[in-house]
C-alpha cells in the first residue's frame, strides 16, 4: 500500500482518531491542572508542618529567655535543631538566626551555614514569613522568637526539601496516568460501538442499497431497503433516491437519442449509397457519350468543349466513388477481396499514373522499393491502389513546387507505404481532424483546393479494415508525411 493510502482512513477510524486526540487533551489539560492545585495544596501543607515545627523551638527558646538569659547567652541549642531535624522527615534544615541574620543555632547537613543564613536572610526580608522556594529547591518558614518584653530577638527558620513536592507531583502524575489511560480506552472503545450502530453500519447499508439500484430503471430506486432511524441519513436517502430517478430519466432520454442518431445515420448511408449507385449508372452513360463523341469528326471548338465535359464528368464520378466507399463503410457492407498480388507492378502503376499530373505541375515524383519486399502478397489489388493513389492525389494537390517522394518498406508480416510531400504542410489546429470525414484545412468557400475531404478518411478506415492503419507527421509549413501500415502476407511460390 502506498503512503497515501495508508492515510485513507474510514469514517470510524478518523472520528475516533479525532476524539481520541481530544480526550487525551483534556485528559493532559485536566492532569496538570490537578498536579497544580495538588502541589500548592501539599507546599501549604509542609509549610504548615514546618511552623508547627518552628513554633515549637519557638517556644523552648522563650521558656530559656524567661529565665532571665539574653539570646546570645544561650547555649546547647543546636542539639535541640538537631533533634527536630531528625524526628522529622524530610526537613532540610533548622536554623535560629539573630535579626541581623547571623546563625545563632544551625542544624544544616547539606549546606554551608553562613551561605544559607545570607540567602535565607534575604529571601525572608523580601518575601516575608513564607518565601518562594530557594536557590536550592527547598522551602522555608520563618517563626518569630520574642522574649517578655515581646521585643523580636530571633527567628526560628525550618526548611523542608523540594523533593517531597516533586516526589507527590510524579506519584499524582502515574495515577492520573493510569486512569486517564483506562478512560480513555473505554471512551474510545464505547464511541467506536455507538458509531458502528448509529452512523457507520446505517450508512454501510445505504450505499449498498443504493449500489444495487439499476439507474436505468427509476422505479428501481423505490424498492431499494430505507434507512428510517436517523434523520440525517434519511435526508441522504431520499436525495440520493431523486438524483438516481433523475439520472434514470436522463438515461432513457441519452439512450433514446443514441439509438435515433444511429438509425439517423444507417438512413443516412444506406441513401448515400442507393444515391452513389443512382449517380454513378448516368454518369458512366455521359463520359462514355462523350468518348464517343470524341471519336466523331469535330473541330478544333467542338473538341475542347468534349473534353471539358469528359473531364468534369470524371471528377465528378471521383467524388461519387469517394462518397460510395465511405457509405459502404459506413454501412459496414464493405467487402475485400484478397488475391495474390505482385507488389512492385501495382505500386509502379499507381505512381505513373499520377506521374503526369504531377509533371504538368512541374513537380518530380520518385518510388523507392525496399529490396526486402516480398514479390507478391495477399491482398485486395483495388483498395491497394486507392489507399495509395488517394495519399498521392492527395500529396500532388497540395504541392506546388519540389516533389512527391514514395517509399514501400518491408515490416514483419507486411509493408509500409511512406509518402513525403513538400507542400506547405498542415496546419497544427487541424491535425486532430485529418482523418475525419468531410473535414478540411480550408473549408471556405474560396479555398484553392477543391475535393470533398474524403480521401484521407477513405484511407484510414480501408487500411483499418484491412488490419492496418495510417498516420501523419507534419510541420507546419515544412511538407507532410503520411505512413500507412498494412499487414499483408506474402505469397510464397
Amino acid at each position: 500500500m502506498s503512503g497515501l493510502g495508508a492515510w485513507q482512513w474510514g469514517l470510524r477510524r478518523r472520528i475516533a482518531a479525532v476524539a481520541g486526540v481530544g480526550l487525551v487533551l483534556a485528559i493532559l489539560a485536566t492532569t496538570l491542572a490537578s498536579r497544580g492545585l495538588a502541589i500548592a495544596q501539599l507546599r501549604a501543607a509542609q509549610q504548615d508542618r514546618a511552623q508547627a515545627i518552628g513554633e515549637g523551638l519557638a517556644v523552648q527558646l522563650q521558656r530559656i529567655l524567661a529565665l532571665g538569659l539574653r539570646i546570645d547567652e544561650v547555649q546547647g541549642f543546636d542539639a535541640q535543631c538537631q533533634e527536630a531535624l531528625h524526628a522529622h522527615d524530610g526537613l532540610a534544615y533548622v536554623m535560629v538566626l539573630a535579626p541581623a541574620g547571623t546563625p545563632l543555632a544551625v542544624a544544616a547537613p547539606q549546606h554551608e551555614p553562613a551561605a544559607l543564613a545570607a540567602e535565607l536572610a534575604g529571601a525572608l526580608a523580601r518575601h516575608g514569613p513564607r518565601p518562594p522556594a530557594l536557590g536550592d529547591d527547598s522551602h522555608a518558614v520563618e517563626v518569630p522568637v520574642r522574649d517578655l518584653t515581646q521585643t523580636l530577638v530571633a527567628r526560628v527558620v525550618v526548611g523542608f526539601e523540594g523533593r517531597l513536592l516533586d516526589e507527590a507531583g510524579a506519584s499524582l502524575l502515574r495515577t492520573h496516568a493510569a486512569f486517564g489511560l483506562a478512560t480513555l480506552l473505554g471512551a474510545l472503545a464505547l464511541l467506536w460501538l455507538a458509531m458502528s450502530r448509529l452512523v457507520t453500519r446505517p450508512v454501510a447499508r445505504l450505499v449498498d442499497s443504493m449500489n444495487r439500484i439499476d439507474t436505468a430503471h427509476a422505479g428501481a430506486a423505490m424498492t431499494a431497503p430505507r434507512v428510517l432511524h436517523d434523520p440525517d441519513l434519511v435526508a441522504i436517502d431520499e436525495a440520493v433516491r431523486r438524483l438516481l430517478a433523475r439520472i434514470a430519466e436522463h438515461e432513457t432520454e441519452l439512450t433514446r437519442a443514441r439509438d435515433d442518431a444511429l438509425q439517423a445515420s444507417r438512413l443516412k448511408s444506406e441513401f448515400l449509397a442507393i444515391m452513389s449507385h443512382e449517380l454513378r449508372t448516368p454518369l458512366n452513360a455521359v463520359l462514355g457519350m462523350a468518348q464517343l463523341l470524341e471519336l466523331t469528326p469535330l473541330d478544333d471548338t467542338q473538341r475542347r468543349y468534349v473534353g471539358h465535359v469528359r473531364q468534369g464528368g470524371a471528377s465528378l464520378l471521383a467524388v461519387v466513388n469517394d462518397v460510395l466507399d465511405l457509405a459502404s463503410i459506413e454501412a459496414g457492407r464493405l467487402q475485400l477481396h484478397p488475391q495474390a498480388v505482385a507488389l512492385a507492378p501495382l505500386l509502379q502503376s499507381v505512381v505513373a499514373l499520377h506521374d503526369t499530373l504531377a509533371r504538368n505541375k512541374g513537380l518530380a515524383m520518385s518510388l523507392e522499393l525496399d529490396p526486402a519486399l516480398p514479390a507478391a502478397v495477399t491482398a485486395d489489388p483495388q483498395r491497394l491502389r486507392q489507399i495509395l493513389g488517394n495519399l498521392l492525389s492527395n500529396a500532388v494537390k497540395f504541392t506546388e513546387t519540389g516533389g512527391v517522394q514514395v517509399r514501400a518498406e518491408a515490416v514483419p508480416g507486411g509493408i509500409r507505404l511512406v509518402v513525403r510531400d513538400t507542400g506547405p504542410g498542415i496546419p497544427a489546429e487541424f491535425r486532430p481532424f485529418l482523418f475525419e470525414s468531410f473535414r478540411q484545412g480550408d473549408a471556405s468557400s474560396r479555398r484553392r483546393h477543391g475535393g470533398t475531404g474524403l480521401g484521407l478518411a477513405i484511407v484510414r478506415r480501408l487500411a483499418r479494415a484491412m488490419g492496418g492503419d495510417a498516420q501523419a507527421l507534419s510541420t507546419d509549413g515544412a511538407g507532410a508525411t503520411f505512413t500507412v501500415t498494412l499487414p499483408l502476407p506474402a505469397v510464397v511460390a
